[in-house]
Parts: structure tokens; sequence; C-alpha cells
């Protein structure tokens, strides 16, 4: 339940920052509701990072973690699942950091994941900035509802006695966070 109200929350803030994003070199990503994306203009990323049987669309899954380290300069991680020929499904995983003007993806390859979780960037990093297709500068307050683990979680069980947030902020970091300063 955590780690889907967590998945939640990371796509849901991508979702609002844009959902529409634009790269001079790399085409529009768009990111849609219900958890599907489309991404025209991509073909200088086929065939070294993208398949080149994928099509241009497919399902944004926010299934990867951040390793030690690595989640202080990335909000996240995720894989990209192509929709291919014939209906297979292709994965491509990037970390991301969002600012005010945009959204800034790094391509992961297998070398850099530990099973689910990013551990390290790749040896020569790919890196593709995204601007708001808006145009504004303003982002969106972002708050996790639960705490975000950077490695897969222990699913422990809460113990209201024990622990009165129940895995919120509390609240004095809470209100902090509220007056103009995103988390990610």
């Amino acid at each position: 339940m955590r780690e889907t109200a967590r998945r939640e929350a990371l796509f849901r803030y991508i979702f609002e920052q844009g959902p529409v994003y634009i790269s001079n070199n790399y085409g529009t990503l768009t990111v849609r509701e219900d958890g599907r994306f489309n991404w025209s203009g991509n073909m200088l990323l086929v065939p070294q990072v993208i398949p080149a049987s994928a099509l241009g669309s497919g399902v944004l899954d926010m299934r990867l973690f951040l390793g030690p380290g690595m989640e202080d300069r990335y909000a996240g991680a995720f894989t990209l699942f192509f929709d291919g020929i014939g209906g297979a499904k292709l994965p491509v995983d990037f970390i991301y950091s969002l600012d005010s003007q945009g959204f800034r993806i790094e391509h992961v390859p297998q070398t850099s994941l530990d099973g689910v979780t990013v551990v390290r960037r790749a040896s020569s990093p790919l890196v593709i900035y995204f601007f708001r297709a808006d145009g504004t500068n303003d982002p969106v307050p972002f708050k996790f509802p639960v705490p975000l683990p950077s490695s897969p979680p222990a699913y422990e069980v809460p113990n209201p006695a024990k622990d009165k947030s129940q895995g919120f902020l509390p609240e004095s970091e809470d209100e902090e966070s509220s007056e103009g300063e995103a988390l990610y």
C-alpha cells in the first residue's frame, strides 16, 4: 500500500509539472493521466537508447528506486515500457529531476542497476532536458503522502502507538516545505 502511494505520488508530480515536455533535439514527451506516455521526435535516440522496434507510446512505470548517494541529485527513477511491434513491451530506464522550467532525464543502462535500484550513473551519461510546453516557471509544490524509501521497502507494519506520525512528515517540516520550497 505504501509503495503504491509512493509510485502514484511520483507519477502525479511528473504529470502535474507537464504534462507536455519539449526538447529541441529529442522531441516531445507527453505524460498522460492514465499512466501512459507518447514520445514523438525521438529518432536521435534510436537504436542506442530506444529499441528500433519501439513505437512512440507506452507505459511510464515508477518501479525503480534510487540507491545511496543518488537521492541528493535526482528526484527519482522510472521505466518507459515502449509498446513494440507484435505487442512486445520494451523497457528503457531513466533517472530524473524536475525544476521550474522542465524535466531532466538521464538514461540508465542495465549495468547501472542492481535489481530495481539505480546504483550509479552511466559511465558516459546521456542527459536529455525537456522544457515545459506551457512555458511557465512555476513548479507545482510537492509533498509525498508517505516516506519514500531509496531502496525497496522492508514492508514493516506501521505501529501507531510507537510512531504517532504514521509515516508522514512532522507538521513543522510539512509547513516549511509548503512555503515555496519544492521537495524534488
